[in-house]
């Protein structure tokens, strides 16, 4: 703080001694002391300009529109507009607009398909310098300081968040992507939303919260949940081709005790009767999150999953570690089949496969099925007569692995990660990093 002053007083003194400029060393170093006190975030050398208080600017193509009582429609350029009070935003063919209020407040509005045709896909009112309403399409808004979003009725009111509003005809959803957010609506009872949840709305009837519903084709979702999205992606991939495989067979609570490392694991018990994928998923979710003790995670994953949330919110929710969980559900994928006798063998879920799963140390099913005698490793005819040369074996046609997991997953993977390059295995799909936080 010392060093800040010095450099203010030094900064006034110098100027002192020269003549009158237009720009005088005073009036800059003033903002770029007052820089330095509020950080990085108005550095005005580090990234895109900051947009002033009460200003729109047009983000991607697509047309903007003003509205302003007693004027002309404004369309938006490249350039920044003022804006005031009482003005109307508009966006057509996929644009979208900035616009800041006073304080730390910034909303974000665009949208989809409109429901009639030449209709903007969003329209969004000014209604002072702390608030905004959303009339159709998505409003996305990030404040540190109190901000409100009006749609119909009901107001989404919250600070130190990022938070969205999507209304259209007759329905509407506030949905929290960090920290909390406060619904109301007259005659209903009030709404809290934490992170990754929503709150759908019917002609303001607020309904309870629940999991955020992930799109990964809207690009508000895209931009702010990119690491929600592969999560997501990645777990149906990993989990996709087993549960085709697992028949009727489903683990117990031996097998889940062994998991955990010996840990008690009767918070289990009740779940027991669940689909064996969904069982494995959520039990490993749970023993991969420090936010929150076992129990505690088990209950919130399949409470949650029964609300509709999808395993990957579900993970996120929980902080649960993306990399350690997508490890231990290919370690547990592994040993199932290395104790099962190989690769193309029902999966067995017994103990032995629990504690090889839980020590990390899963040899490859394939190699481990190949080992077993299903398919000797050839030899040479006469093992003694070392100098003697062997013939070359012929090529052999790659081996079909119709019906199997491995196929199943593959198949998966090429849809959602079309890429020139071969399907990756299980320590492949480990290796990529997610973006974003979760």
């Amino acid at each position: 703080m010392g060093k800040l002053l010095r450099i203010s007083y030094i900064g006034l003194k110098y100027d002192k001694g020269l003549p009158k400029k237009p720009m005088s060393m005073k009036r800059l170093v003033i903002p770029l002391t007052l820089c330095l006190f509020a950080g990085a975030a108005c550095w005005p050398f580090d990234g895109e300009e900051a947009l002033a208080a009460m200003s729109l600017r047009k983000e991607g193509g697509g047309k903007v529109q003003i509205l302003r009582q007693g004027e002309q429609p404004i369309v938006v350029s490249d350039a920044d507009v003022p804006v005031e009070e009482g003005d109307i935003v508009r966006t057509f063919d996929g644009a979208r607009a900035q616009v800041a209020l006073e304080g730390d407040r910034v909303a974000w509005v665009g949208g989809t398909t409109p429901v009639t045709k030449g209709a903007p896909e969003a329209q969004m009112q000014i209604i002072d310098t702390t608030s905004v309403e959303t009339e159709t399409g998505t409003v996305m808004a990030e404040a540190k300081d109190p901000m409100r979003i009006r749609f119909g009725d009901a107001v989404a009111n919250a600070r130190n968040s990022v938070f969205r509003v999507d209304r259209r005809a007759g329905s509407a959803r506030v949905g929290a992507y960090t920290g909390k957010v406060h619904v109301t609506a007259p005659g209903e009872v009030n709404v809290d939303l934490t992170r990754l949840h929503e709150a759908p709305a019917a002609a303001s009837d607020l309904r309870p919260a629940q999991p955020y519903s992930l799109d990964p084709a809207d690009p508000f979702d895209n931009e702010r949940l990119a690491s929600v999205i592969e999560l997501e992606a990645k777990l149906g991939t990993l989990s996709a081709g087993f549960a085709s495989q697992l028949g009727r067979q489903k683990p117990d609570l031996a097998y889940f005790k062994a998991l955990a490392g010996g840990k008690d694991v009767s918070a289990v018990k009740p779940y027991l009767r669940r689909p064996a994928i969904d069982l494995l998923l959520g039990v490993t979710i749970a023993l991969n999150t420090k936010a929150h003790p076992f129990d505690e995670a088990l209950r919130e994953a399949f409470s949650s999953r029964d609300d509709g949330g999808s395993w990957g919110v579900v993970a996120a929710i929980l902080q649960s570690d993306p990399k350690l969980l997508l490890a231990d559900l290919g370690d547990i994928i592994d040993a199932s089949r290395v104790v099962a006798g190989g690769a193309n063998d029902q999966p067995v879920f017994s103990v032995a496969a629990a504690q090889a799963a839980e020590s990390g140390q899963v040899a490859d099913p394939v190699v481990q099925s190949n080992q077993t005698g299903n398919n000797p490793p050839p030899t040479s005819g006469n093992p003694g007569d070392e100098d003697d040369p062997q013939p070359e074996e012929p090529d052999q046609p790659p081996e079909d692995c119709s019906g199997t997991a491995d196929c199943a997953r593959d198949d998966l993977e090429k849809r959602i990660f079309p890429s020139p390059e071969p399907s990756p295995s299980n320590d492949a799909i480990l290796d990529g990093t997610f973006g974003g936080d979760l």
